[in-house]
C-alpha cells in the first residue's frame, strides 16, 4: 500500500471511513493491542475523543505493511458503529498531534510524530505483551519449586549440585538427620539461635544463588531475565534499551489486576508476574480452554491481595500445625528406629496444607470427603489431620493385643500403613465428614475407588449439585506420572455416569522413585503434565513455605467448588529418608543427598521466619513442644493398654453389618416374585412411548419378548436379566400381599463396555429413536416410586471402571452394583483391583462388598485371547 493512498486516508470523510475500515483489519490482526476494554470508564472515553487515537491513526501506515497484500479486500464503505479508540500513546496528558496529520506530512498539513518512533513503540508493546504470556505459560519451569534450591525445568540430572540451599534461607539450623539415622529431640534444635537478627520474611523462595543455577532448556529467556533480579537483562526477552519508567498501554492484558490500570511500566509487569508465576507457588493454566477458567486462574495468582494472605493468628495456627507434624515423625523415629513408617519428613507442610483444604471445602459446602492415599504419609495424615488416636497408632507398631471378636474374625490383616479411618472434622462451625479409603501396596490403585465412593455418596446422599461430596486422592510423583491408573481415573472425571464434580490430586513430590531419578522415569517436566488433558490446571507449590501451601490448597478447593472440575496441586519437597526409614539412597543419590542432609526442616524455617517478625516467641515455641512431646508420651504408654476392638479396623459404611452377619445369622429374604409382577414387569420391558422410531432389529426383539411374556417359554439370557433387575427396583404391591418390609426396593447400576446394548447385541436396554435419536431406557419407567436404574457404556478401561464400581459399591450394601467385562482376556486387565480389593478387602480391612461381576461369554470360538479369563475371579 503506497504511501500518497495511506496520504489519501488520511484526510476527508471517504477517507475517515476507510480508514475506520483499515482498524477494523489490523484489529483483527492485533488484537492484543487494539482492543478496546468492555466499561473503559466515560473519562478514557473523553481523552480518547480529545486526541489518544491519533497516533493510531498515524501508525497506519507502516502497520498496513504488514498485512497481507489481500488486505485491501477488506476496505470498504462501511464504518465502525463505535470509533477504534486503542493507542500506543504516552501516559494521559501527553500532547497529540492533530487528528488528521499525515504520518508523511502533505503541503501546508501539519507534521505528525515520526514514524520509526511510532514503530519502535509498537514493537516495544508487542514484545510486553509477549513477555505477559510468557510469564503466564512458562514461569513455572523458572518458579523457585525445589525445596533444595535446583531449577525445576528441563529432566536434567537430578543430582547436579546447586548452590548452598541453606544458605538460600538465611537460617542457621541443626543438622536435621545425617546419614539418615532417626532425629531425635534436642530441645529447640530446629530453630536458629540467631533468628531474631534475621531479615523479615525471609525463607523459602529467597533468590538467592540464583545465577549460579543450571539455565532451563524451557525458558532460558525468563532465566536469564530474572536471574539478577532485581537487575533485569531485559536483552533476554527482546527489550534491550527499553526505558522500565515508560508507560505502555496493555488494554485488557493485565486488567484482571488493577481495572483501572491500563498502563504499566516494564519493571511492575515484570514485578507482578514474577510474584505470581516464579515465586515458591505457580500454575499451569495455558491449556484450559475456558477463557472463563483461564482467567478465574490468573486472578487468583495475578492480584496482590488486599491485606497479607494469613494473619498473624493464621500463622501462629499453620506454625502449631507445622510443629505438630514434625514432632509426630520425630516421636516414632526416636521411639521405633527400625520400624518402616514411610513418614513425610521432607514434606511435614503437607499436614497444615490438607487441613486448609479441608477448611476452605467444609465453609464452601462440603460435608463429606472420600479420600483415598498410599502409604507414604500416612500415619501423619491419620493422625495429625484426621485425629486417628494416637495411642492406636501406636498400638499397631507392636503385636497387640486384640478383643477376642477382632482375634476370631481377623485371619490375615495388613500392616499399619495401608489401614484407613473415618473422623469428623469441624472449621469454625462446619463440620466435614472425611473417610480414609484402605489402600493396598499398589500405589495408585485406590484412585478409582476413592472416586467410585464419592459418585455413590452423592447419590445416596441426593448431593445432585456435586458440591456436597468430593474426592480427594495423595499420589506420589512416580506413581502418577508413570502407573497407567491414574489418568484412567482422570478420563472418568467428564463422562456422566462417573463425573463427581471434580476431584483434587495432590502430589506428594519427592523428585525421586524408589531410587528412580524422574529424567529416568517420565517424559515430561512436570509429574503432573498429562492432567493437561482434561482441562485440570496445575498448581505447583515448593513444600518449603507452608503459607503458600496452604494457600495453593486452599485455591484447588475453590476451584473443584466453583467449576466442578478436577485440579492438580503439585507439592514439591523431598525425602528425607530412603524409600523407607532402613533403606539408605546416597547409594544411588549421593549428590541429592549430601543437599538433603545440610538442608534444614521446613519447621526451622518457618518457626525462624515468624520469630523474626515477632509473631512468635522462642518461649512459646517451646511450651508447644513440650506440650506436644507430654502428649506422644502419654499415648505411648496408654497404647501398651491399648485393646483393639473391630471398630478401630472398619473403613466403610457398612462393615458394621458385615462383621455382625458373622457371629449372628442374617435374616435371608425370599427372593421369588408372583407371576403377576414378572408379567407387569415385562410388559414395561416391551414397551415404547408412541412416536418412538424403533430400529426393525430392535421391533422384532422386543415382539420376541412379548412373546416369551405371554406363553413363559423361551426366555432368554438377557430377558431374564431384565427381569430380575425390574424386580429389583419395582416398588412393593400391597394388591398381592407385599409390603416395604418383605419387598423392599433396591437401587440398580450396571456398568461396562458397550453393556447397553451389549457386546453380543442381547441386552438393548437402552433404545434409540431413528429419526430424532433420543433415548429411552424401559427399566426406567416400571411404576411411579421405583428405585433408580442407572445403564451405562463406560469408557474403554477395564481396571479404574472396575475399581470404580467396587467403590461405588461399598456406599451402600442395598444396591446392586455389576461391571461386565466385554471379553476375558480384557477383564484380565482389571486383575489388580480383583486381587487386592474384591479378593481379599474383607480378609485384609473388613470391607464386604456385594459387587457383581458379569462375563457374557464362554468359549464361544473367539480365539485364544477372548476366550481366556482366569475363571477363579467369577
Amino acid at each position: 500500500m503506497s504511501h500518497a493512498v495511506m496520504s489519501h486516508l488520511s484526510h476527508g470523510r471517504a477517507g475517515r471511513r476507510a480508514q475506520h475500515a483499515l482498524c477494523r483489519v489490523l484489529r483483527a490482526r492485533y488484537s492484543c493491542l487494539w482492543r478496546q476494554p468492555a466499561g473503559t470508564e466515560a473519562a478514557t472515553a473523553g481523552l480518547m475523543d480529545r486526541g489518544l487515537r491519533t497516533r493510531t491513526i498515524q501508525i497506519i501506515p507502516r502497520l498496513a505493511e504488514f498485512t497481507i497484500a489481500g488486505a485491501s479486500s477488506d476496505l470498504h464503505a462501511s464504518s465502525f458503529a463505535d470509533p477504534f479508540a486503542s493507542s500506543f500513546a504516552k501516559p494521559f496528558g501527553s500532547a497529540v498531534a492533530s487528528p488528521f496529520a499525515s504520518t508523511f506530512g502533505r503541503p501546508g498539513g501539519a507534521r505528525g510524530v515520526s514514524s520509526d518512533t511510532d514503530l519502535k513503540e509498537v514493537a516495544e508493546t508487542l514484545a510486553i505483551v509477549s513477555l505477559v504470556k510468557a510469564f503466564r505459560d512458562r514461569g513455572h519451569y523458572v518458579a523457585q519449586l525445589d525445596p533444595l534450591g535446583r531449577h525445576l525445568g528441563p529432566l536434567k540430572d537430578n543430582a547436579q549440585p546447586p548452590p548452598a540451599a541453606a544458605a538460600a534461607a538465611n537460617v542457621s539450623v541443626a543438622n536435621p538427620g545425617s546419614k539418615g539415622k532417626a532425629r531425635g529431640r534436642a530441645g529447640l534444635s530446629w530453630v536458629s539461635k540467631t533468628a531474631a537478627a534475621g531479615s523479615k520474611g525471609s525463607g523459602a523462595g529467597s533468590s538467592s544463588g540464583a545465577s549460579n543455577l543450571p539455565e532451563p532448556e524451557n525458558a532460558p529467556d525468563l532465566f536469564r531475565l530474572l536471574r539478577n533480579y532485581p537487575e533485569l537483562d531485559l536483552g533476554a526477552v527482546g527489550l534491550a534499551g527499553i526505558d522500565v519508567k515508560k508507560r505502555y498501554f496493555l488494554g485488557e492484558q493485565l486488567r484482571i489486576v488493577r481495572a483501572a490500570q491500563l498502563f504499566w511500566t516494564v519493571e511492575e509487569v515484570v514485578g507482578l508476574l514474577r510474584n505470581a508465576y516464579c515465586r515458591t507457588s505457580t500454575v499451569e493454566c495455558a491449556h484450559l480452554a475456558s477463557k472463563e477458567q483461564k482467567l478465574w486462574v490468573q486472578a487468583a495468582m495475578e492480584r496482590p491481595p488486599l491485606r497479607q494472605l494469613f494473619s498473624p493468628r493464621q500463622q501462629r495456627q499453620l506454625l502449631h500445625r507445622l510443629l505438630y507434624a514434625d514432632s509426630f515423625e520425630r516421636f516414632l523415629a526416636r521411639k521405633f528406629p527400625s520400624v518402616k513408617r514411610f513418614g513425610m519428613e521432607g514434606g511435614e507442610a503437607l499436614v497444615p496444607g490438607l487441613l486448609a483444604l479441608l477448611g476452605r471445602a467444609a465453609g464452601s459446602g462440603v460435608k463429606f470427603v472420600e479420600l483415598g492415599m498410599a502409604h507414604r504419609g500416612r500415619l501423619s495424615v491419620l493422625h495429625a489431620v484426621l485425629g486417628k488416636p494416637l495411642s492406636s497408632i501406636l498400638s499397631e507398631f507392636k503385636p497387640p493385643e486384640v478383643s477376642p471378636e477382632l482375634s476370631e474374625l481377623l485371619q490375615v490383616g495388613d500392616v499399619k500403613y495401608h489401614l484407613g479411618t473415618r473422623s469428623t472434622l469441624e472449621f469454625e462451625g462446619n463440620q466435614v465428614h472425611v473417610s480414609l479409603l484402605p489402600n493396598p501396596s499398589h500405589l495408585e490403585l485406590v484412585d478409582p475407588v476413592v472416586v467410585g465412593k464419592a459418585r455413590a455418596k452423592q447419590l445416596f446422599t441426593n448431593d445432585t449439585s456435586r458440591r456436597s461430596v468430593m474426592g480427594l486422592i495423595l499420589h506420589g510423583d512416580a506413581a502418577f506420572s508413570g502407573l497407567g491408573l491414574a489418568p484412567e481415573v482422570l478420563q472418568l472425571s467428564e463422562l456422566p455416569e462417573y463425573t463427581t464434580g471434580g476431584t483434587i490430586h495432590v502430589i506428594i513430590n519427592n523428585q525421586i522413585g524408589f531410587t528412580t531419578d524422574p529424567k529416568l522415569a517420565r517424559s515430561s517436566p512436570h509429574p503432573s503434565d498429562f492432567a493437561k488433558a482434561v482441562g485440570a490446571p496445575i498448581f505447583h507449590v515448593n513444600a518449603d513455605d507452608p503459607e503458600a501451601v496452604a494457600h495453593i490448597c486452599s485455591l484447588a478447593a475453590d476451584w473443584r467448588q466453583t467449576f466442578g472440575k478436577d485440579v492438580v496441586v503439585d507439592l514439591v519437597c523431598y525425602r528425607r529418608h530412603g524409600h523407607n526409614e532402613q533403606d539408605d539412597p546416597r547409594v544411588t543419590q549421593p549428590l541429592m543427598y549430601s543437599l538433603v542432609d545440610s538442608h534444614p526442616p521446613c519447621l526451622g524455617l518457618y518457626a525462624n521466619r515468624l520469630l523474626a517478625d515477632e509473631v512468635v516467641t522462642t518461649e512459646e515455641l517451646a511450651s508447644w513442644q513440650t506440650d506436644v512431646e507430654a502428649e506422644f508420651e502419654r499415648a505411648f504408654e496408654n497404647a501398651n493398654k491399648q485393646q483393639l476392638s473391630p471398630q478401630d479396623w472398619l473403613a466403610a459404611n457398612w462393615q458394621g453389618e458385615a462383621l455382625g452377619s458373622l457371629v449372628s445369622q442374617r435374616k435371608i429374604q425370599p427372593t421369588g416374585l408372583p407371576t403377576k409382577t414378572l408379567q407387569r414387569v415385562g410388559e414395561a420391558l416391551c414397551t415404547v412411548p408412541p412416536d418412538f422410531t424403533l430400529h426393525p432389529q430392535v421391533a422384532s426383539l422386543l415382539e420376541n419378548r412379548r412373546k416369551m411374556m405371554a406363553t413363559g417359554e423361551g426366555i432368554d439370557w438377557a430377558m431374564a436379566e431384565a427381569l430380575a433387575f425390574g424386580s429389583l427396583i419395582l416398588p412393593f404391591d400391597a394388591s398381592v400381599g407385599q409390603t416395604p418390609d418383605s419387598n423392599p426396593a433396591h437401587a440398580v447400576r450396571l456398568s461396562g463396555q458397550d453393556c447397553e446394548r451389549g457386546t453380543f447385541n442381547h441386552r438393548h436396554a437402552v433404545m434409540h429413536d431413528q429419526v430424532t435419536g433420543k433415548r429411552y431406557t424401559p427399566l426406567q419407567h416400571l411404576a411411579a416410586g421405583q428405585e433408580r436404574f442407572t445403564v451405562c457404556n463406560s469408557s474403554l478401561s477395564e481396571a479404574a471402571v472396575l475399581g470404580f464400581e467396587y467403590g461405588f459399591s461399598l456406599e451402600n450394601e442395598n444396591a446392586l452394583v455389576c461391571w461386565e467385562a466385554q471379553f476375558g482376556d480384557f477383564a484380565n486387565n482389571a486383575q489388580a483391583i480383583i486381587d487386592n480389593f474384591i479378593v481379599s478387602g474383607e480378609e485384609k480391612w473388613m470391607t464386604s462388598t456385594g459387587l457383581v461381576m458379569l462375563l457374557p461369554h464362554g468359549f464361544d470360538g473367539q480365539g485364544p485371547e477372548h476366550s481366556s479369563a482366569r475363571l477363579e475371579s467369577w
